[in-house]
């Protein structure tokens, strides 16, 4: 993984990629999403060095889980470098698809209805790996109707980003890491559909160290990452693994295509815990592909 020195050239060579793929489409402007997160911001300050200001709209799309925290961290950042920002609710629209549980908002509200979610999760994660679950398939019903949720956020948010884009004439930048892509933990045609990826090439624990080097704010680097789940419910908490394990993991298996007992007694885990990553691995396969289709013989399509 890369590291020091390393890191500042990865900075570089992002940066001047970013510069050519506006070259190249004319696009007039790129438009992220902000969330108050590291991905977000990281991606946010290379398009800074690569664009002048004003060619950059950063949408700011809350709903009434948002922490009120990430949500000010994210008009901060982008008001600080004169970036126009839209901020818009998707509540409504969430509302709208009847996609939350009853008693979802109040959670955000009342500590005791808060702990009783995580309790419930919880108590679905002793029972089984809740995250494998969500890959396989989603016969329990509690887990099945969070993860509707949390995609169906996630893609209002892409509708959003791409209406702006297009008005625009701007291309839409996405902020997921290799880390979330490697293990299926994105949400398919939404924070996983972009025009444009400039971390996806890069572990989570390498898109920290971006960060230091970019000065992305303390408040948004030592936030701990969250799928936007359930309130209080962080990536590690719902993967069951520190990224700083998960992505020596992944590079082993991955990048280095080592034996799972190799990769173990390299890193000092169990083969269980590698194991488990290798088969989220392969079971999020599909995530990462567009669609299945037939071929009829004819091969891939262009």
């Amino acid at each position: 993984m890369f590291r020091g020195d390393e890191i500042l050239g990865v900075v570089d060579e992002t940066v001047e990629f970013l510069r050519n793929v506006f070259k190249d489409t004319s696009a007039e402007r790129a438009v992220i999403g902000l969330s108050g997160g590291v991905d977000s911001a990281v991606v946010f300050k290379l398009l800074l060095k690569a664009l002048e200001s004003e060619r950059i709209l950063a949408l700011i799309l809350p709903e009434v889980t948002t922490p009120r925290s990430a949500l000010r961290d994210a008009l901060k950042l982008a008001k600080s470098y004169g970036v126009k920002t839209v901020r818009k609710s998707i509540t409504p629209m969430i509302l709208a698809s009847g996609a939350y549980f009853k008693i979802e908002a109040l959670a955000t509200v009342s500590p005791h209805l808060n702990r009783w979610m995580r309790q419930k999760f919880e108590a679905d994660i002793i029972k089984e790996d809740v995250y494998l679950h969500t890959l396989r398939t989603r016969k329990n019903r509690w887990i099945a109707k969070e993860t509707s949720l949390y995609r169906i956020k996630h893609r209002i948010r892409m509708i959003m980003l791409y209406y702006f884009a297009e008005r625009t004439n701007g291309i839409v930048i996405g902020t997921a890491n290799r880390s979330e892509y490697l293990t299926g933990f994105f949400v398919k045609h939404g924070d996983g559909a972009a025009d444009v990826m400039p971390i996806i090439e890069l572990y989570k624990t390498e898109v920290f160290e971006l960060a230091q080097v970019l000065d992305v704010p303390p408040s948004i680097v030592k936030r701990a990452p969250s799928p936007d789940l359930i309130p209080g419910v962080t990536d590690e908490y719902a993967l069951s693994i520190d990224y700083a394990t998960l992505d020596l993991i992944l590079e082993g298996l991955v990048d280095r295509r080592l034996k799972p007992e190799e990769v173990a007694r390299e890193i000092g885990t169990s083969v269980e815990m590698v194991s488990r990553v290798k088969s989220i691995v392969g079971m999020s396969a599909p995530m990462r592909a567009s669609y299945l289709s037939p071929k009829f013989g004819r091969g891939e399509s262009c």
